[in-house]
């Protein structure tokens, strides 16, 4: 809702997987009393608001140690330096392997 351009706006598809994991969520936020009507926030922080980007990255910094903690616990390799933007980026690269994409035209 306060996208800078209509650009900024994203329709996101999901599987029906996921759009349960979703469901879910929101049933988790609907019983802690969060809003959840359509105009709120699907991740919002502490009080409903818009969550920072900078908490973003700290949540992710923090999920990304405790795997690399449980990685190398097992004998294997710490994950690499991980961001929202890393993760993104490894997201659609998987995505579009799988749907036998050319990533390098893609990125071309």
């Amino acid at each position: 809702m306060d996208a800078k351009t209509e650009a900024g706006e994203r329709i996101v598809e999901l599987t029906p997987d996921l759009a349960e994991v979703v469901v879910e969520h929101i049933d988790r936020l609907r019983r802690g009393g969060m809003p959840t009507g359509p105009d709120d926030y699907l991740v919002p922080n502490t009080r409903g608001g818009r969550i920072s980007p900078k908490r973003i990255g700290e949540i992710v910094a923090a999920a990304a140690e405790l795997a690399s903690e449980r990685l190398t616990s097992k004998g294997l390799p710490p994950l690499p330096h991980t961001t929202p933007h890393t993760l993104r980026r490894t997201y659609i690269s998987i995505a579009l392997l799988a749907n036998n994409f050319d990533v390098k035209w893609v990125m071309d």
